[in-house]
């Protein structure tokens, strides 16, 4: 690995992103909640809709694929179990959110709207990366 690739890899780097993106997602998780954003209009061609989401779906995979073949080349194995895991976490963590969020607050308190879901998200990821940069990633000997 090239010294460049070798310092943009390193943890503490990552931990600078990670904080501030966590920073910045809980500001505007803050801000976006009360807002209430236009619901999605209908399509006029709903067979278009779909298949252009399957191909965006299927580009948007190959794209993290690529990604994450990229970063378990040029990370340590340290690193990229502390960023597999972190994401596991964020999505499991975002998915539950919302779950939640839906069966006992979404009556009393109103929706989640994309944008907040998103802000939902990238917190969540960044506090599993500092959960799990302070913890660990439980695959030592």
């Amino acid at each position: 690995m090239s010294g460049l690739m070798r310092k943009l890899y390193s943890p503490r780097v990552f931990d600078v992103l990670f904080g501030i993106a966590g920073v910045l997602s809980i500001g505007a998780l803050v801000a976006a909640t009360g807002h209430g954003y236009p619901p999605v209009v209908a399509s006029a061609n709903p067979l278009a809709k779909g298949g252009i989401l399957v191909a965006v779906l299927v580009a948007s995979t190959l794209l993290g694929i690529a990604s994450v073949r990229f970063d378990q080349k040029t990370a340590d194995d340290y690193l990229f179990l502390i960023l597999t895991k972190s994401a596991y976490l964020a999505m499991f963590t975002t998915f539950f959110t919302g779950a939640m969020w839906e069966l006992l607050l979404a009556d009393s308190l109103g929706g989640l709207t994309s944008q907040v879901m998103i802000g939902l998200l990238i917190a969540s990821w960044s506090l599993a990366y500092l959960y799990t940069r302070l913890r660990g990633t439980g695959a030592g000997a």
